[in-house]
C-alpha cells in the first residue's frame, strides 16, 4: 500500500497493539517487502525511527502497518491490516 494508505490505516489501529499474550508493540508504518523490511529491522535496534523513516528503506514505495516490540537485541513483529 502507498505512505499515506498505510497512514489511514496505522489511525485505526492507534499508538499501541498487543503482539501477543506477553508483548505490546508500538504501531509503525514500515517498508513492505520482506529484504527492505530486514534492512529497516537491523538499523531500528539501534535508534528510534517515526514513520516516515521507512520512506528511507523503501526501494518500491510500498508499506504495511505493523506492531512492533523490541528489547534493544530481539524484535517481534505483527503485521496489521
Amino acid at each position: 500500500m502507498s505512505f499515506e494508505e498505510a497512514c489511514v490505516l496505522k489511525d485505526k489501529f492507534g499508538r499501541n497493539y498487543p503482539i501477543d499474550e506477553k508483548y505490546m508493540g508500538i504501531v509503525m508504518i514500515v517498508p513492505y517487502s520482506d529484504k527492505d523490511l530486514e534492512r529497516y529491522i537491523s538499523k531500528l535496534k539501534l535508534g528510534e525511527f517515526d514513520d516516515n523513516t521507512a520512506k528511507l528503506f523503501s526501494t518500491d514505495s510500498q508499506f504495511q502497518v505493523c506492531a512492533l516490540w523490541s528489547n534493544g537485541m530481539d524484535v517481534l513483529k505483527k503485521s496489521l491490516s
